[in-house]
């Protein structure tokens, strides 16, 4: 459970991070500060909705302190994430090289003119995709198992 709270915690950081250096959030970053702890986050929740101010065991079981992570480890994995991400393209680049195309009027050809995606979306689909692998990265070197 601690694993799963510090990679949410990173992934969100990550995407704060790429977001706010390049331009893709449109959000102020300071409205992104996290509260002061989950316990008082949850419990003004269920203050505002009505409901009882007891917190589920799930909830009341999270560390008051997430693990801390030297920024060295957390380059590292940031690092893993963006070399998976450029493998990844050499394959496109070698799949566009090899010629493979989609072969025009067939199912697939309507289906990639009608999804066709933004080149910002892209963008933003492989900064994702950098913040996913590097928290798995993390997760597993430095989370106990």
């Amino acid at each position: 459970m601690v694993c799963a709270s510090f990679v949410a915690a990173v992934v969100v950081w990550i995407t704060v991070q790429f977001g706010a250096h390049l331009n893709l959030l449109n959000v102020n970053v300071l409205a992104l500060k996290a509260p002061h702890g989950l316990q008082s986050f949850f419990g003004d929740h269920a203050a505002l909705s009505g409901g009882s101010n007891r917190l589920p065991r799930s909830i009341r079981a999270i560390p008051s302190q997430l693990l801390d992570v030297e920024e060295e480890v957390l380059q590292d994995s940031v690092n893993f994430g963006e070399g998976v991400v450029s493998r990844l393209g050499r394959l496109e680049v070698n799949l566009a090289s090899s010629d493979v195309k989609v072969s025009s009027g067939s199912p697939v050809h309507g289906q990639l003119i009608d999804s066709y995606p933004d080149l910002k979306a892209l963008e933003q689909g492989k900064h994702a995709l950098v913040a996913v692998k590097a928290s798995l990265f993390l997760a597993q070197n430095t989370c106990q198992r």
